[in-house]
């Protein structure tokens, strides 16, 4: 069990591949790669830095649910059992078979930021070209450390192009095997209005940061 205090011990530089369509850059775009070219996310070795006590508490429920197992297993969590996190919580599905993240489960404040039906669907068609090499690389990093995830600050400008402030806390699961292929999250937002409102309206975009699961 490590100290709260611990210090960083590694930052992962992402690859950057350029992504989006050829010969158009927009904002979101410009975004990301300002933020991939620093780092796609920072290794710590303590607890995430949580600000939002119903993410400490999802944190805390997760924990409780590992019952001495790295992780705890889908069939184990029960979002009714979080009822004031229901409507921030989403679950995706991991196929290594295709490399692929899809979603199985996603509360109302998070689906309702996207234009259309989310059920089912790949999470490379939810966010940006630019965005969805650093998202599936973050993802990846959940399940195979295994780690927890954890970002504050801008929220979805860089993954469907609408900038809001935020915290967002994403955990690995096991499947029915005990195979680390899920990952259970819930994201808390405010999204701006007007993203030109000025740079103390506009939160900062920081990396991302992965903490092992050893530290719980």
């Amino acid at each position: 069990r490590l100290r709260p205090s611990s210090t960083v011990v590694g930052v992962h530089r992402g690859p950057w591949t350029g992504g989006g369509r050829a010969g158009t850059r927009d904002r979101s775009e410009t975004i990301l790669a300002t933020a991939v070219a620093a780092a796609s996310y920072t290794l710590v070795e303590h607890v995430p830095e949580i600000e939002d006590q119903r993410l400490s508490d999802l944190l805390q429920y997760w924990c409780t649910k590992r019952r001495g197992r790295a992780v705890p297993a889908f069939k184990d969590i029960d979002p009714i059992e979080i009822p004031s996190l229901l409507t921030y919580l989403w679950i995706h599905d991991y196929d290594p078979g295709s490399d692929r993240f899809r979603v199985r489960l996603m509360g109302e404040a998070v689906r309702s930021t996207y234009s259309g039906p989310v059920a089912g669907a790949d999470v490379e068609e939810l966010v940006t070209p630019a965005a969805y090499p650093v998202v599936a690389e973050r993802y990846r990093t959940v399940l195979t450390m295994p780690a927890i995830g954890h970002g504050s600050g801008r929220i979805y400008g860089h993954t469907i192009g609408r900038v809001g402030g935020g915290e967002r806390l994403y955990l690995p699961l096991a499947d029915e095997e005990g195979r680390t292929r899920m990952i259970l999250g819930a994201t808390i937002y405010k999204l701006l209005d007007d993203p030109q409102d000025g740079p103390e309206a506009t939160p900062a975009l920081r990396p991302d940061t992965m903490s092992p699961v050893t530290v719980v």
